[in-house]
């Protein structure tokens, strides 16, 4: 059931999406309040007003590849690898026929400002290299995202982050994004019993691998 003007443009967003996907075989799943308004509610839950999908590391950036072979004019991609001043760990798909608003919007450069639907990966990694993984990550996090503190757990990792910064000033962000994105994706294996959301940068409970 569509209870508004936003739902009614995220679910139109959405059906081209999914036929983007479907045409180029790119596996993907709802995720968090959206894989709940799908199951409890045969949609949206009533209030919310975004929608999230999640697709492993292989159709993630597959995805990302295509991002020049979009069929349609008033949609655009958006990614950390496609976007010099993207500053968000994730896929966004946005529409350039509205306006759309987040606080955090205001940084966009005027990049994916419409109606917006995030894309998120999945990394596999082995439970014992959780801990690692997050840290990894969220130093790959906070370079990324120079306007404003992301997450406050960086506190956690101030030596890190501080050296982080010195490399940044050696080698430049760009390179720099680089090392740390290769430095959390390399600790996945193929004995791998956890999934992590790259964003989250948190488990999903329960998790089997040949669900995917």
């Amino acid at each position: 059931m569509i209870r508004n003007k936003e739902q009614a443009a995220l679910l139109d967003l959405m059906k081209k999406i999914v036929r983007f996907f479907d045409d180029n075989d790119l596996k993907y799943y709802l995720f968090a309040g959206s894989a709940i308004g799908g199951l409890r509610h045969g949609g949206f839950i009533p209030w919310d007003n975004d929608i999230d999908i999640i697709m492993d590391r292989e159709n993630y950036y597959k995805m990302i590849g295509l991002a020049d072979r979009l069929p349609w004019d008033d949609i655009e991609m958006i990614s950390p690898e496609n976007s010099e001043w993207y500053y968000r760990p994730y896929v966004q798909f946005s529409s350039k026929r509205d306006t759309g608003f987040l606080r955090s919007g205001m940084f966009n450069v005027g990049e994916c400002m419409g109606t917006l639907i995030d894309i998120m990966c999945l990394d596999e990694i082995p439970s014992e290299k959780l801990g690692e993984y997050q840290e990894r990550f969220l130093l790959y996090q906070e370079i990324l995202n120079d306007v404003f503190t992301y997450n406050r757990r960086i506190g956690t990792y101030r030596d890190a982050f501080c050296k982080a910064c010195d490399r940044q000033e050696e080698i430049g962000r760009k390179q720099l994004l680089e090392e740390l994105k290769a430095d959390f994706e390399k600790l996945a294996e193929e004995d791998c019993d956890e999934c992590v959301v790259r964003f989250w940068s948190r488990r999903i409970r329960n998790y089997k691998k040949e669900w995917l």
